[in-house]
Formats: C-alpha cells, sequence, structure tokens
C-alpha cells in the first residue's frame, strides 16, 4: 500500500490482493490510512484500486469505518480504478450505491472540488 497527497487530499494506492489478509494485517494497513488522515488538513479520502486485482468481504469493515470516519470529518469518500471484478464484489454487496466510484484519481478530485465548492455555496450568507 502506498499513501500520497495531491491537492491535500488523502490517496491510498492499495496493493494487488486482500483475499487472505490476517486481522493484524488489517488493522495495520486501517491504522496506517487513519494515520495520513490525522495528517492531512483536508478530510477526504481516495482510495484507488488500480494495482488491485481482488478483495475479499473482510476488508469491508475497514472500507466502512473509513468511509464513516471520512464522512464524520466532513469529507467525501471516493473509489476509483476499480478492475471488473472487485467493482462486481462491491455491486453484489450493493454498495456501488452507498459510495462514490469514479474512473481515475482526476475524477475523483474532481468529484471531491465539486463537493467543496457546494458547502461553500452552502456556507455563503
Amino acid at each position: 500500500m502506498e499513501i500520497s497527497s495531491v491537492a491535500e487530499v488523502t490517496i491510498v494506492y492499495l496493493d494487488a490482493s486482500y483475499s487472505a489478509f490476517a486481522e493484524p494485517d488489517i488493522h495495520e494497513a486501517e491504522e496506517t490510512v487513519n494515520d495520513a488522515m490525522d495528517a492531512a488538513s483536508s478530510p477526504h479520502l481516495v482510495l484507488d484500486f488500480i494495482r488491485t486485482e481482488y478483495f475479499g468481504s473482510v476488508f469491508f469493515e475497514v472500507f466502512f469505518r473509513l468511509w464513516k470516519r471520512t464522512e464524520t470529518r466532513g469529507g467525501r469518500f471516493v473509489l476509483c480504478q476499480l478492475r471488473p471484478d472487485c467493482l462486481d464484489i462491491l455491486d453484489t454487496a450493493r454498495l456501488t450505491t452507498l459510495w462514490e466510484i469514479v474512473p481515475d484519481v482526476d475524477a475523483a478530485l474532481k468529484v471531491i472540488r465539486e463537493h467543496a465548492r457546494s458547502i461553500e455555496l452552502d456556507s455563503a450568507p
């Protein structure tokens, strides 16, 4: 897993496979992402699946916690570059309607910019 920041948005580039993760590994990965989010000035999180060929349902719990944490901080939780098999997993679990899914990081950043603009307009006098 690699973590970077673009326009102050935390972007997590996930690894190739998350099928048989051991419990400590799952918590360590989540803690690493949480630490990166704490260090960022922006509450937004993008999970980039460009390298991910598969993830098991055990990882849904991590996605949910990251999503809730992002939402609580007023940010957007966006998934991008999902391969068809991974998208099918989310679709089967009915999660494609819950989370924003876009083609690439640029599209994710655009969604986040639009979200930020709408908040600015809502708070304008």
